[in-house]
């Protein structure tokens, strides 16, 4: 599985949302998955003093904890109960630091842990350790690794113009050494950074490479192949080029229907992406079964109470929201914002993605003093969760003063679009330095 060992924003790329917004109705799959590492009674594994010899004997716990790891990264992987494993997160990370011996592709793996529950500085620290150690024996193939995961780092802090050229050389190193998988990997990276940014013309080609070379290296029936096919499905259908997306979309879910299976989480992921398209043209009546089936799948494979089941929980709802029917939509919202506070934490920003989604439908019933409490809390917690110049922040402050000027709060509403001007800006010149 050593295609694991660099992040790939191919697969993330996948989901409804194209950014955390107030305006998204579903979010980046990374937002839910940390709480499954943590030892919901609490209990302590061994004292400080043993856990560094205890982890030099037991070769088999660290090599379970970092094989869960790659389930994280990948979807698709196969999944396995997380009562099984100790939280043995902690332990890693005091080895780490008190300089205990840890390679560098356990390194990047606990640095994709930390990505993935939104922790990017701690994430970055172990990316540079693992880039110093690969560096100094010159292994390149772990050298575009590390510097692609330290690239998709920065553009998750909304830093584009730092990302550019680490996944520029990841990609360059790659191709150097000839390694297909990881010229596929920096490929999608690459025009990840690029559709992201609105550069589509530029993130077309390399998705289109990256899936010729997956198709070639792996077969056509692959999952990793289904999952290049809709990072490009994806690209169109953010551009509109829904006849395109479609049969992508298509083939993706019947390669992960035949390599998978059809209750497997990936397929739900798949079953996602094509109702996200079918509602985005609004064929609503074709989006909502297949989003009743992502949930089904998703509460079969992680239990009813998992932050994948919110997600799901919360694109049904807006397709309800969509066609009116608030009586359906309400309590799955909630149910999604109930799940999230008890798996995430009560000031993690996929809360306060469905408090903003929450807050959606009070406005569209008029239940404006709701509204404004919930789009209060989500706009305290993503001022604590991301940078001051992060680009999603920007965009929860248009949307707030959207709301204000619908309820004739204009003064209101001016100071947030000045601030989200200024954030825009200073924004616009780093990736102009960039």
């Amino acid at each position: 599985m050593d295609n694991l060992l660099g992040l790939e924003a191919k697969w993330w790329a996948v989901i409804v949302a194209a950014l955390v917004g107030v305006a998204a109705t579903a979010r980046w799959w990374v937002d839910f998955v940390w709480r499954i590492f943590k030892d919901k009674e609490g209990k302590k594994i061994h004292e400080l003093q043993n856990r560094i010899e205890e982890l030099k004997r037991e070769n088999d716990s660290l090599r379970l904890y970092l094989e869960h790891a790659d389930v994280i990264v990948d979807p698709k992987a196969p999944l396995t109960p997380p009562e099984k494993f100790a939280d043995l997160e902690k332990v890693v990370r005091e080895v780490v630091d008190k300089g205990g011996h840890i390679n560098a592709d356990e390194l990047l793996r606990i640095g994709n842990l930390e990505y993935f529950k939104s922790n990017y500085e701690n994430a970055m620290h172990y990316y540079r350790v693992a880039l110093d150690q690969v560096t100094q024996r010159n292994e390149k193939k772990a050298i575009a690794a590390a510097k692609g995961n330290i690239g998709v780092t920065y553009q998750a802090k909304g830093e584009f113009g730092e990302a550019l050229p680490y996944l520029q050389e990841a990609l360059s190193i790659a191709e150097e050494i000839g390694d297909s998988l990881a010229v596929a990997t920096a490929l999608n990276n690459l025009a990840e950074l690029y559709r992201v940014t609105g550069r589509y013309a530029e993130a077309e080609p390399l998705y289109k490479r990256a899936l010729a070379i997956d198709e070639k290296a792996l077969g056509k029936e692959h999952p990793d192949v289904a999952t290049a096919l809709n990072n490009l499905a994806e690209l169109y259908r953010v551009t509109g080029r829904y006849a395109e997306a479609e049969p992508l979309y298509n083939r993706a879910l019947a390669i992960d229907e035949k390599a998978l299976g059809k209750d497997h989480p990936g397929v739900a992921t798949d079953l996602n992406n094509l109702a996200a398209l079918y509602d985005s043209q609004g064929r609503y009546a074709e989006a909502k079964p297949m989003y009743q089936r992502v949930i089904e799948i998703l509460e079969k494979a992680l239990g009813k109470e998992h932050p994948h089941v919110a997600t799901a929980l919360n694109n049904l709802a807006a397709l309800y929201k969509t066609q009116g029917d608030y009586a359906e939509a309400e309590p799955m919202y909630k149910r999604a914002l109930a799940i999230d506070e008890k798996a995430l934490g009560k000031d993690h920003p996929g809360v306060a993605t469905d408090l903003n989604n929450l807050a959606g439908l009070y406005r569209a019933t008029d239940r404006y003093a709701d509204a404004e409490s919930l789009l209060k809390r989500a706009l305290e917690i993503y001022e604590k969760a991301l940078p001051p110049d992060h680009p999603d922040l920007a965009t929860v402050l248009e949307n707030m003063a959207i709301f204000y000027r619908e309820i004739g709060r204009n003064e209101e509403a001016q100071k947030l679009e000045k601030r989200a001007r200024e954030i825009r800006a200073r924004h616009k010149q780093q990736e102009g330095g960039g």
